[in-house]
């Protein structure tokens, strides 16, 4: 049986950069674990967010239970499949977060979590290459991180209607002040997803010292009593164990606490009633899961070159292709978003809590990504 130091189960955004910062150390031995593909053709061109929101070569597919607050819908919850995670399908728009949020988590316990304990990581990882380094952004960072370059019409129309409304526009939402209209930062480079796989794994797997495994399913977690030893995993037909001095769950939202479940973690009650052995109670495994929803509304544009819509279909879409061969550029290159907006719903609220994204086309169905057939654009 293969002994570590760690083992790390999911290399998403998480585990990924834990696993390369850990093996920095030519000492520490780690494995890392995942249940996707090493990569998928489509993950480096940004346009993938769409091309893969449906694939099950690069997405779980997960959906949410039906419930009364969506009209007992089913909504869909995509999670990526491969090395890097959902940093590898994502809409690749690069969001910091707001330093209230982080410093109102640390004040309900959560220690280390506080913007001045956080700030310097996110300076550690990033490099912003529209930035000088103020404002605690980072130049020297992995990931690279950019403005959206695309230039439209519609853009400037869209700043300009939102200072005559009384909203300021913003030259740097990642700044401690988020508040404002802006153009997007992304982690896009030259036409290129800057994915955790792309910027952390895959310059960390030269190191003799990280094990890759992909294609591997966690099966469940091993525990001698009460202490978690390893893991035993599925690959090609096989089932494995591994050893490690510690153990690191970092399969996501969706997928960790259900290897804790099938390891007999969690509540007695759901545990027993699908026949798995309870080792440890404890009730919070599966509970509390949260996420945002985006609702999309689309309006119709009465000039119709300012639309890709217009621009992107026919032989639009050819001319648009070969754009982004030659320059990394075009519809191709664009985030999910490449404007946004971050306001206050109320006056005397301290920071905003809406966040829109303002796209300059509307497509006819989240899951086939078609273009409308009329010039629109879209605010989710």
């Amino acid at each position: 049986m293969d002994q570590y130091d760690y083992i790390i189960v999911g290399a998403g955004s998480a585990g990924g950069t834990l696993a390369a910062r850990l093996t920095e150390n030519p000492t520490t031995k780690v494995l890392l674990l995942e249940a996707g593909a090493a990569s998928h053709p489509y993950s480096r061109m940004p346009l993938s967010f769409g091309l893969l929101i449906d694939n099950p070569a690069a997405n779980w597919l997960y959906q949410s239970e039906p419930e009364p607050g969506t009209a007992n819908r089913v909504i869909p919850v995509p999670r990526g499949k491969l090395l890097g995670g959902s940093s590898s399908i994502n809409g690749l728009v690069w969001v910091r977060g707001q330093p209230l949020d982080f410093d109102t988590w640390a004040q309900m316990g959560n220690r280390g979590w506080s913007w001045r304990e956080v700030a310097p990581l996110f300076t550690r990882m990033e490099n912003f290459v529209d930035g000088d380094g103020s404002n605690g952004r980072g130049t020297g960072g992995p990931l690279k991180v950019s403005t959206v370059p695309d230039q439209n019409p519609l853009y400037d129309a869209l700043f300009a209607a939102s200072k005559a409304a009384g909203f300021k526009l913003n030259p740097d939402y990642n700044s401690e002040d988020q508040e404002g209209v802006v153009k997007t930062q992304t982690s896009i480079y030259k036409g290129r997803r800057m994915s955790v796989a792309h910027c952390y794994i895959e310059p960390a797997m030269k190191r003799s010292n990280l094990h890759v495994v992909t294609n591997a399913m966690t099966l469940r977690v091993l525990l001698e009593g009460k202490r978690c030893t390893g893991v035993e995993y599925e690959k090609d037909g096989k089932t494995v164990q591994a050893k490690g001095r510690e153990t690191i769950l970092s399969a996501g939202g969706v997928a960790s606490p259900q290897i804790l479940e099938l390891s007999g973690i969690g509540q007695p009650e759901l545990l027993k009633k699908h026949g798995i052995e309870v080792k440890h109670e404890l009730k919070a495994v599966g509970e509390n899961f949260r996420d945002h929803i985006n609702a999309r509304i689309i309006w119709r544009l009465k000039v119709a070159n300012v639309s890709y819509n217009h621009m992107a279909r026919g032989l639009g879409a050819v001319t648009q292709m070969m754009k982004y061969l030659a320059t990394g550029g075009g519809f191709m290159s664009l985030p999910s978003a490449p404007l946004l907006a971050f306001l206050k719903t109320r006056p005397e609220l301290a920071t905003p809590d809406v966040q829109m994204h303002l796209v300059p086309y509307s497509i006819k169905d989240p899951k086939t990504r078609k273009l409308q057939d009329f010039p629109s654009m879209t605010i989710a």
